[in-house]
């Protein structure tokens, strides 16, 4: 079992992702702090309807206390799960750029410099779209 505390309230249930999702959403799922320091765990976000590379904050998660040993590898392959979506969509929207550029009548040569790739591989971002 596992019990949290955030800036609204304390909550307890399996684990930390099912606890926030039950609370503040299907999509809400927890940042943690980058700060191994910081007195917070980490903060309840979602994406944000408006902006796709921005999260809405929710709230914050102040203290965490788990039985569950577990539980951190659980919250960390959600986390790489997520990471997963958003680099395939930031590669699709750099392949659009890169496509874009080559019909706009930039040199994959130059292409290639810009974007830290090869030729062949930029050679085949823009065969791919034909």
């Amino acid at each position: 079992m596992t019990s949290i505390k955030t800036t609204h309230g304390e909550y307890r249930g399996k684990n930390i992702a099912s606890i926030v999702r039950r609370e503040y959403g299907r999509a809400a799922a927890v940042e943690r702090s980058a700060d191994p320091n910081s007195p917070r765990y980490g903060q309840i976000v979602r994406a944000s309807k408006y902006d796709q590379s921005a999260n809405d904050v929710l709230g914050a998660v102040i203290w965490v206390e788990s039985d569950d040993k577990t539980d951190d590898l659980s919250d960390l392959a959600a986390s790489v799960r997520e990471s997963a979506e958003d680099l395939a969509a930031a590669t699709e929207s750099r392949n659009e750029a890169i496509r874009a550029a080559v019909s706009g009548g930039v040199t994959m040569y130059r292409v290639a410099q810009i974007v830290g790739l090869s030729q062949q591989m930029v050679a085949k971002i823009v065969k791919a779209s034909l």
